[in-house]
């Protein structure tokens, strides 16, 4: 069955890197792509070398993730489990804006964006299904469209199977969102995401949503897109895993989530994924990322603060955790200062564009 079409929307194609294609896009936009979830690839770009990954070379996945996006790399103190089959669940989320003692600001970089963030965990062994909580602490602000020289965020969990289908699933703030055809006015609102390098879509429960034919970096993708009204300094689950399975092999990766607190489950849509796409690669990236429209700012002060907590991920229904605490990073491409992390026990926050003014 073809795919309804459908899309992600203007901020986040900018801010992927996509900007030759939609000209309202600044061509200073680009925060270097998606670079691939495993540290690798300095080309920038969506999927970059996770669209090539297979079992040969998980083995020094978390090896080549050190240091390789330009920023700082660091390993938290995060609460894990640490060993294949371990059912030790990681400590819940702190409470939203909970004191802690944040590392050092990210470098300066050459002009005024937010310095994106990532958190690379190491798995024991390829998966099944991946599953992480995650709480937004300051709100996003709409701005009028003529004053938009400000910042939305995408708050991200990265992966890819064993196969090379790469794949991504978030919130945004201030995400754009339209009707099909691709010209349609934008709404800047708060949406859930989920991309993955795939052979058909179906969408889920949401009744504002879409699905879209996407290539970026030479992949292809299907992507589901929604409007999704996430609250700051609630928690969410996210969660991706096997749905249905079809007589020949192929496989429904079906995307949920969570509103914790209330203890509601949405199906968002599923994709299928061939026979011979594998199991999940052991290494996954939370991922922090601003974007900018319709212009750059010119001063960092401009942009607003964003702060997220990440819990540490779980596979296989709970039954493994990452082996070592988070190897903490900035982005390829640095910005503005204002970048941090804090780590508490079974969390990693994440902050960008921390100012004084917007605090």
């Amino acid at each position: 069955m073809k795919p309804v079409v459908s899309r992600w929307g203007l901020r986040s194609l900018c801010a992927w890197g996509l900007v030759a294609a939609f000209p309202a896009c600044h061509e200073k936009v680009s925060l270097g792509g998606w670079s691939d979830p495993l540290g690798t690839s300095t080309s920038g770009g969506l999927g970059g070398a996770a669209a090539t990954v297979d079992t040969a070379t998980t083995t020094s996945l978390a090896t080549a993730s050190s240091g390789a996006t330009g920023g700082a790399s660091t390993t938290g103190t995060v609460g894990v489990g640490g060993a294949a089959g371990d059912t030790g669940e990681p400590s819940g989320l702190p409470a939203c804006l909970a004191e802690a003692t944040p590392g050092p600001f990210n470098v300066a970089g050459p002009d005024y964006r937010a310095t994106e963030t990532a958190s690379d965990w190491t798995w024991p062994k390829a998966m099944t299904s991946l599953e992480w909580e995650i709480r937004v602490e300051r709100e996003i602000v709409s701005l009028p469209i003529d004053e938009q020289i400000d910042t939305g965020y995408y708050y991200s969990h990265q992966f890819s199977f064993q196969g090379g289908n790469p794949g991504v699933l978030g919130i945004q703030a201030e995400g754009g969102y339209d009707e099909p055809p691709r010209d349609t006015t934008f709404e800047f609102t708060k949406i859930v995401t989920f991309w993955l390098s795939a052979l058909d879509a179906e969408l889920g429960d949401l009744p504002e949503s879409r699905i879209w034919n996407d290539r970026a970096a030479g992949i292809d993708y299907l992507t589901i897109h929604a409007k999704f009204d996430w609250q700051v300094c609630r928690t969410y689950r996210l969660r991706v895993a096997p749905h249905t399975v079809e007589a020949n092999g192929d496989t429904w990766y079906g995307a949920w989530i969570t509103d914790v607190d209330a203890e509601i489950e949405t199906f968002i849509g599923r994709m299928l994924l061939p026979a011979g796409a594998g199991l999940l690669v052991p290494f996954s990236t939370s991922r922090t990322q601003g974007f900018v429209s319709p212009q750059m700012p010119t001063a960092c002060e401009m942009q607003q603060t964003a702060s997220v907590l990440y819990g540490t991920p779980t596979a296989d229904a709970g039954a493994l955790v990452p082996v070592q605490a988070p190897n903490n990073r900035f982005g390829q491409v640095l910005g503005c200062s204002g970048s941090r992390f804090s780590s508490f026990d079974g969390a990693v926050r994440h902050e960008l564009n921390v100012h004084p003014q917007r605090l």
